[in-house]
């Protein structure tokens, strides 16, 4: 199982270092921090949103797979597309956004994906040890 998730492991750590970089260089040219401010909190604020709408998915459930909440997250092919979409849209729209909030768009959605996938990946044990839920092998 390792051969699996361990890819996309690498896959997600990767891409949110990549988007706490280009997020530091778009804050950093920010006219205020007030503008710094807010994007890091609606990044923070949507992580969490992230995890605990993937997570409450799995709260009725009595028993899961082993990997299952794991999988969830790290290869959920709903998320690919937008995470896709918001890397094209820095990567080519980015010269035409004139607007630092248009800016701030794809950069806040990446870092939403990439680290809200690491950290519900992760916190999969402590949420089923919470909810009594058991793990199938």
């Amino acid at each position: 199982m390792g051969l699996i998730l361990l890819p996309a492991i690498i896959f997600w750590f990767g891409m949110a270092i990549y988007s706490i970089k280009i997020s530091y260089a778009l804050m950093m040219a920010a006219p205020s921090s007030g503008y710094s401010i807010t994007v890091a909190a609606i990044g923070v604020i949507g992580v969490a949103l992230f995890v605990m709408l993937g997570l409450n998915y799995f709260k009725g459930k009595t028993s899961l797979d082993a990997f299952e909440i794991f999988m969830f997250f790290t290869m959920n092919k709903f998320v690919f597309l937008p995470f896709i979409a918001a890397i094209l849209a820095y990567w080519f729209a980015g010269d035409y956004l004139t607007n630092d909030n248009l800016k701030a768009i794809p950069v806040v959605v990446m870092f939403i994906i990439s680290v809200g996938s690491l950290v519900g990946a992760f916190s999969a044990d402590s949420f089923m040890a919470k909810h009594r839920i058991t793990k199938t092998y």
